[in-house]
């Protein structure tokens, strides 16, 4: 049998494997999530805390938004998708697809725990056995702090002239971030004063998390959590 076959048959197989799980963890428990609008007061719950964070994406240097589409793009019909769940790592339970504003931005009031995101490139309408569904980064919610600063998650491609093969198809991930004190203002420029200090618990996003959100890859995901995630800035 051709290699390039065999290659094709083990990615469908894992995709198909990995999509199973997703449908799992969805059948098994859904974690819920609320939204913090713009304008809107930001105010402290007991066992939940805001996280705010922003979702980017830039392809060979120019950043696009999956969530607000150019005029273009919906007329020629070429949108790229981009649809992403977080999944608890201590149970099988995942939140509904995420809300991002149109730039990205998220402020989601959730519980304290260790996720992953993961995602797919594929329509919603679309989501099968065949999906391909990728862990994208990795995410600890302290517990007691009430409002959590994330920095931003860029995903990267490049596919010009001199291109290095990327190992994801959404994206090389890499986080950018803020002091606690810019992000505090930027943050309080949205919502207005929060009630409380921000703590940072950045993403996780470097070499050392898996691809993959098959028990192996889950396994090794929480042990870099817990290790203080290493590869984090």
């Amino acid at each position: 049998m051709p290699r390039s076959l065999v290659h094709r048959q083990r990615w469908t197989l894992i995709a198909a494997m990995i999509a199973a799980i997703l449908a799992a963890a969805m059948t098994a428990g859904c974690v819920t999530v609320g939204y913090v609008s713009p304008g809107q007061r930001v105010e402290p719950r007991a066992g939940e805390a805001v996280v705010f964070t922003r979702i980017r994406f830039l392809d060979d240097g120019r950043e696009w938004f999956p969530w607000d589409p150019s005029f273009v793009e919906v007329m020629l019909e070429v949108e790229q998708h981009r649809n992403f769940w977080l999944r608890r790592l201590d149970r099988h339970a995942v939140t509904p697809v995420l809300q991002p504003d149109s730039d990205g931005s998220l402020a989601l009031r959730i519980a304290p725990g260790d996720y992953a995101l993961v995602g797919t490139d594929e329509e919603l309408a679309d989501v099968d056995s065949t999906t391909r569904i990728e862990l994208v980064a990795l995410l600890r919610v302290p517990p007691d702090q009430p409002f959590v600063y994330a920095g931003d998650l860029m995903l990267v491609t490049q596919h010009r002239e001199g291109w290095s093969a990327i190992t994801r198809w959404l994206g090389e991930p890499l986080v950018q971030h803020d002091s606690a004190q810019a992000a505090t203002a930027a943050i309080e420029a949205k919502f207005g004063q929060l009630q409380g200090p921000l703590a940072v618990s950045l993403w996780c996003a470097e070499p050392g998390v898996p691809a993959f959100a098959g028990p192996d890859g889950l396994a090794r995901a929480r042990q870099l959590l817990e290790r203080g995630c290493p590869y984090s800035p």
